[in-house]
């Protein structure tokens, strides 16, 4: 059964509906990365975010208590990020939207109002190479 589930598994095609960007913001961001488990857990022990994390059952900060419906929860994230009770200071957060699925945005806190400019554009195709690379990878390729 194991080796029939294996067969199936591919690159999902909606990726390739997707385009990578890469931007400059001008002046430069110090953003904190909420994929990191170390920003997650210098966050989890703040008093907001910990009673939040309580209140809602979970154990720790992980991707799941980001992306779940509570919206106090992600509040009490860019509450303490706005009042500057994380170290190091950071002008925003790098995060999954939970609305929108894997996209990633940007929160910017006031007073911050940055100039983007596109660095790099590119459609994901089925030759793109770092898909190609990762789905090798992973076992993903036929």
């Amino acid at each position: 059964m194991t080796n029939s589930l294996q067969s199936n598994r591919g690159v999902p095609p909606t990726l390739y509906e997707r385009v990578a960007v890469q931007l400059r913001a001008d002046p430069a961001l110090t953003l904190l990365d909420l994929h990191n488990v170390a920003v997650r857990e210098r966050l989890a022990v703040l008093p907001a975010v910990r009673h939040e994390l309580q209140c809602w059952g979970f154990e720790q900060l992980d991707r799941g208590a980001l992306l779940a419906p509570y919206r106090t929860l992600t509040q009490a994230v860019t509450g303490a990020v706005l009042r500057d009770e994380i170290v190091p200071l950071a002008d925003g957060l790098f995060a999954e939207s939970r609305h929108q699925g894997d996209i990633v945005v940007v929160f910017f806190g006031s007073p911050f109002e940055p100039k983007l400019a596109i660095v790099f554009r590119e459609a994901i195709t089925p030759a793109h190479a770092e898909v190609t690379a990762v789905a090798a990878k992973l076992g993903l390729m036929p």
